[in-house]
């Protein structure tokens, strides 16, 4: 294998590092199931909903809208779904279902680290035993 060859094959495995953790492991954690949603909605949206948090939201007429919270008032949540759209508020009365997007970073560091591994691993079968002029 040629330097330039070999030198293009690593570049393309730190470009799959980096792509590897730019990735994470996420969960949704519903906001409508905590024990004090029924008595104070408004209470617990504000405590468990931060702008620019990804939400998905199910109104009382079950439409669902999935955005990036961009403001939490004391009557409504208020995202946008990309970076050009308007944004819309859905009415804290009006939402059923509510829940919020959690990165763990514990998996994504595992998941992280196993693609790390992978790649030195094809990187030194790539590159070939290098020894030292005279050996």
């Amino acid at each position: 294998m040629t330097a330039a060859n070999r030198t293009g094959t690593q570049t393309c495995v730190l470009y799959l590092i980096i792509a590897s953790l730019l990735q994470a492991c996420t969960t949704m954690q519903s906001v409508t199931d905590h024990d004090e949603y029924a008595k104070n909605p408004v209470r617990v949206i504000a405590d468990q909903v931060k702008v620019d948090d990804k939400i998905t939201l199910v109104t009382r007429n079950r439409a669902t809208h999935d955005f990036t919270v961009i403001d939490v008032t004391d009557s409504a949540v208020w995202g946008v779904s990309c970076q050009d759209c308007e944004p819309i508020g859905i009415e804290i009365a009006n939402i059923e279902q509510l829940y919020v997007e959690n990165v763990s970073a514990a998996k994504s560091v595992g998941a992280g680290a196993g693609v790390i591994a992978a790649a030195i691993l094809l990187v030194a079968l790539v590159a070939g035993p290098t020894f030292a002029p005279g050996l």
